[in-house]
């Protein structure tokens, strides 16, 4: 892994009872805004996009298990909450869109998203 590790990361390596005790402080705001927050919380430095503002197209040439889904249906998600419309999800077929990036699995944006910001999804006429 490059770069620095992400929270979690850094959290999942303390010790059991400092950790039980650091996630037990929480109030049930904080451990959801921690849930969702994937820029700060869950991402690593190289699963993050250019920093520079006026990057255009950003090549994420990687293996299996890299997080290329979760990364893509954040971008998503954020794009979305700053209010960037039409947003395209493109895929080899409309099947593996609505599956991968849109319904099933653990990265798909319905499952990544906040209850507060979760978008509505219609499937007869693939919006969401």
């Amino acid at each position: 892994m490059r770069g620095k590790p992400s929270t979690a990361i850094s959290l999942a390596s303390l010790p059991e009872s400092t950790r039980r005790k650091a996630l037990e402080s929480l109030s049930d705001a904080e451990a959801l805004a921690i849930l969702y927050d994937w820029e700060h919380t869950w991402a690593r430095d190289n699963q993050l996009p250019p920093a520079d503002p006026d990057w255009y197209i950003w090549l994420l040439l990687s293996g299996r298990g890299f997080g290329k889904t979760r990364i893509g249906a954040e971008l998503v998600r954020k794009w979305a909450s700053e209010g960037h419309t039409p947003i395209a999800l493109v895929g080899q077929t409309k099947a593996a869109v609505r599956d991968t990036m849109i319904e099933i699995g653990e990265s798909a944006i319905l499952n990544i998203s906040p209850p507060d910001f979760r978008p509505s999804y219609e499937p007869s006429k693939r919006r969401l």
